[in-house]
């Protein structure tokens, strides 16, 4: 196999996994969405509040470790 020819098998198979993954999802939102619509988008505030909290201690410890080994 050469290079170009193992390059584009890699792509091809990102790319349908990630397209399958995408269309898995938005079938996924719109069930939950017929489900409970008020359900839903409390489940989306909470990841939404989670990813912030996350987001807000890496920017904490990140500059920590980055120090650590000085």
């Amino acid at each position: 196999m050469t290079d170009v020819e193992g390059i584009r098998n890699l792509i091809g198979t990102g790319l349908v996994e990630f397209l399958g993954g995408f269309m898995t999802a938005i079938l996924a939102l719109v069930i939950l969405l017929k489900i409970s619509a008020v359900m839903t988008l409390v489940a989306f505030a909470i990841l939404l509040v989670f990813g912030f909290g996350i987001s807000k201690a890496f920017s904490t410890i990140r500059p920590i470790f980055r120090a650590r080994p000085k």
